[in-house]
């Protein structure tokens, strides 16, 4: 009797017809360009909004200095800071300008700025835990990619990267793991870098990697940063 119910209850169960499950797999095909349309929706709205906000604020930087003169530089330094840590928001254009408008005052306070804006978009980056990086990439539909992250958060941290090293499946991936800083710096000047955030979207790749420790990350970018402000600190070039 035990045989007879259970092959009745075998048979009555729901198969999933053959017919459906390419459909299937052009759904979940569908959700995850939906998914990924979404994010790339959200990045270019933060990119041209804050584009936008920084050329609007453009417009009152002469005039500010003329009204408020250093109290209007300090507003100024925390709102580049501000934009540089922000992934995606230029704000280059308000560095120039004050380093142009300002000359060495204002070109010192840009770099110091910078330094401030970008250890500030790593610090973030640190506090971020692996585990939820590895739910972004899965809810992307990166299941390989949100294994390693989700198998790199048990490693010990002092051995991720002889870890990436091992699995790291092209010769110029541990090439780049070992002059990781010099790639970095390169990064940070590399023309079109916007597309992958800008500088603050390069900082906060570093600081989510936890490759990078803090001292050395801080040197390289007083280095990295330094060939713009250094130049027109010993040319004295102003055009005002």
């Amino acid at each position: 009797m035990k045989h007879y119910t259970g092959l009745i209850s075998l048979l009555s169960r729901r198969t999933m017809p053959q017919s459906q499950v390419p459909a299937l797999a052009v759904s979940r095909r569908y959700v995850w360009l939906f998914k990924l349309a979404l994010l790339a929706a959200l990045l270019a709205a933060v990119h041209f909004g804050g584009g936008w906000l920084m050329h609007w604020l453009d417009g009152y930087l002469g005039a500010s200095f003329a009204r408020w003169g250093d109290w209007a530089l300090l507003l100024w330094f925390i709102i580049y800071v501000l934009a540089l840590a922000t992934p995606f928001v230029p704000g280059v254009e308000i560095s120039f300008a004050i380093m142009l408008l300002l000359g060495s005052k204002g070109i010192v306070a840009m770099y110091l700025a910078t330094l401030i804006g970008l250890s500030l978009a790593y610090a973030v980056g640190r506090q971020v835990p692996l585990t939820s990086i590895a739910a972004m990439l899965a809810w992307l539909r990166q299941e390989r990619a949100g294994k390693l992250v989700q198998t790199l958060a048990q490693v010990p941290r002092d051995q991720q990267l002889d870890y990436l090293l091992q699995i790291a499946p092209v010769r110029v991936i541990p090439f780049l793991l070992r002059h990781r800083y010099l790639a970095l710096a390169l990064a940070f000047n590399l023309p079109g870098n916007a597309l992958i955030g800008g500088g603050g979207g390069i900082a906060l790749l570093a600081g989510l990697s936890r490759q990078f420790r803090y001292p050395y990350y801080l040197l390289m970018l007083c280095v990295a940063i330094a060939p713009v402000p250094v130049l027109l600190l010993l040319t004295g070039w102003r055009p005002f």
